[in-house]
Parts: C-alpha cells; sequence; structure tokens
C-alpha cells in the first residue's frame, strides 16, 4: 500500500486508522482474491486459498525479501513521465532500447534544475 502526503495531511488521525485497517491480514487476503493485490503481510503468500487463485505468489516472496524502495528523487513526476513516454516508444518499435536511454537521459539532465 502506497501512502502519500501522510507527513503533511490535515486527517493523519484517520490516514493511519485506515492504513491499520487496509493492512489487516483479513482485509489484505480479502484484497488479494478480489484484485490481485500483492500483499503485506508474509503470512498471505503461503495462504492455500490465495496460493489456488494466484499459485505463482509462493515464488514471489524470495524476490519480495530482497526489495528496497526506490531512492527519494526531487521531480519524480518529471521523470516518471519522460521514462514512461520513452519506455513506450521502445516497447512500440518506435525507437531503439538504446535510442530510449540516451532520449531519456538528455531529457532528465535537461527538465531537472540543479539542486
Amino acid at each position: 500500500m502506497v501512502v502519500y502526503g501522510l507527513k503533511h495531511s490535515e486527517h493523519k488521525k484517520e490516514a493511519v486508522k485506515f492504513i491499520k485497517y487496509m493492512t489487516q491480514a483479513d482485509v489484505e487476503k480479502d484484497m488479494v482474491l478480489t484484485h490481485t493485490y500483492l500483499p503485506s503481510v508474509k503470512s498471505l503468500y503461503q495462504d492455500p486459498e490465495i496460493l489456488e487463485k494466484l499459485p505463482y505468489l509462493s515464488e514471489m516472496m524470495p524476490f519480495l525479501n530482497d526489495a528496497f524502495t526506490r531512492p527519494k528523487v526531487a521531480h519524480y513526476d518529471q521523470i516518471s513521465y519522460i521514462i514512461q513516454r520513452e519506455v513506450t516508444k521502445a516497447l512500440n518499435a518506435e525507437v531503439s532500447p538504446e535510442e530510449a536511454t540516451q532520449s531519456m537521459d538528455k531529457q532528465i539532465i535537461k527538465s531537472t534544475p540543479e539542486e
């Protein structure tokens, strides 16, 4: 679950209450079964009912154990848009992966002010 802007929210108590509710094992299990979300509760990756519907989850835990958050980046929205646009071009064979990477590099450098 992604929590955005909690630090500056006017409704911190409500947000914390919501997060605590949404991360309960039974609520997450329902979300996994109805919406195929990845759970944050580790035990759900071994739940027989979930594995019957989503057998690949049993193989994901090693990847999740090695996962880390992305670094904090100023102007993330701009950078993300540039990457999305260029990756789409490469996937649609409009440009080569190398050209897309070079274009991303130039655009990101140009669009982000020096700090």
